[in-house]
């Protein structure tokens, strides 16, 4: 049945809290971005504003709780939300006709209508502007494909890319390196996305989809060592996840970190060097920072 509404969720949160307050937002299924409210807001904690898009209403009674708990911990205000009700076709169609062609090095993410103006010897991954789980706008998928072009990576390498998402950085390893690549994500909706998009991309020989929570999944552990881990989701479950990533990446491998703010660094970088994997580069697009980090030993 054709989607006719979208739901639009807007939350209204300090600069120092919008990784937090991200984490506790219903996981949106067309698609969830943060942004300065106020670009020109040069203050200390600025205003951010976290938006998520929903094909049905969205109950917002454990999300509104949380959040109100969040507020009173760091002695902030309520938290403002608004969720508004869409017609579906009209903000696909706008979303469709302002989505242009990012281009970030060799690499360019580009939307159908603009499939045949894009020059040959680019590296090109078509998404629809309406493709849940990202884009590549977001700067730390920009800057985690900015870290992949610095890279060089043999096409027999043991490659991971944990929460894949739209598995963006999945197809570009495929597309730069000519490498298998084993893409996971905990949300199976974003599994059928970037099958999808593997497919129309012309990588599916390349790039293993599997819904996995963490490393629990066979097609995971039937591929470790790996050469490459990448992960872009959030400070907090990466950290977590170190003493993992080390079990499962050979000695000298890779892992390209991303999702977390500059202020966050520390907390991810000081688990990994616990772990004997530490910084060999560091890269920063506005607040947020991408890290790539080898494995010791």
């Amino acid at each position: 049945m054709a989607v006719k509404f979208v739901w639009s969720l807007t939350l209204y949160v300090p600069h120092s809290v919008i990784e937090d307050a991200l984490m506790l937002l219903p996981e949106g299924e067309v698609g969830q971005t943060a942004f300065k409210a106020d670009a020109e807001d040069r203050s200390e904690n600025p205003l951010w504003m976290a938006e998520s898009l929903y094909l049905a209403e969205p109950d917002l009674t454990i999300c509104l709780m949380e959040l109100s708990i969040l507020a009173g911990g760091n002695n902030h205000a309520a938290y403002r939300h608004e969720l508004h009700k869409l017609p579906a076709q009209g903000w696909l169609k706008a979303n469709q006709d302002s989505f242009a062609p990012i281009e970030i090095g060799r690499v360019v993410i580009h939307g159908e209508k603009d499939r045949a103006s894009i020059p040959s010897n680019r590296i090109k991954i078509e998404l629809e502007a309406s493709c849940a789980f990202g884009t590549g706008e977001h700067p730390t998928t920009f800057g985690c494909l900015t870290a992949l072009q610095g890279l060089h990576i043999k096409p027999d390498a043991h490659v991971l890319d944990l929460g894949a998402g739209s598995a963006i950085l999945a197809m570009a390893m495929a597309k730069l390196f000519k490498t298998r690549v084993v893409a996971t994500d905990m949300d199976a909706d974003s599994v059928v996305v970037a099958e999808h998009n593997c497919r129309k991309n012309g990588v599916a020989r390349f790039v293993k989809n599997r819904k996995a929570m963490g490393f629990a999944h066979g097609a995971i552990t039937a591929h470790k060592p790996y050469d490459v881990i990448l992960s872009n989701i959030f400070a907090r479950p990466l950290a977590k996840l170190a003493p993992q990533m080390r079990r499962h990446l050979k000695p000298g491998g890779l892992v390209i970190l991303a999702g977390f703010l500059h202020k966050d660094v520390a907390r991810v970088a000081n688990a990994y060097a616990l772990q004997n994997i530490v910084i060999k580069r560091r890269l920063r697009f506005g607040n947020w920072c991408i890290l790539v980090l080898r494995k010791m030993g």
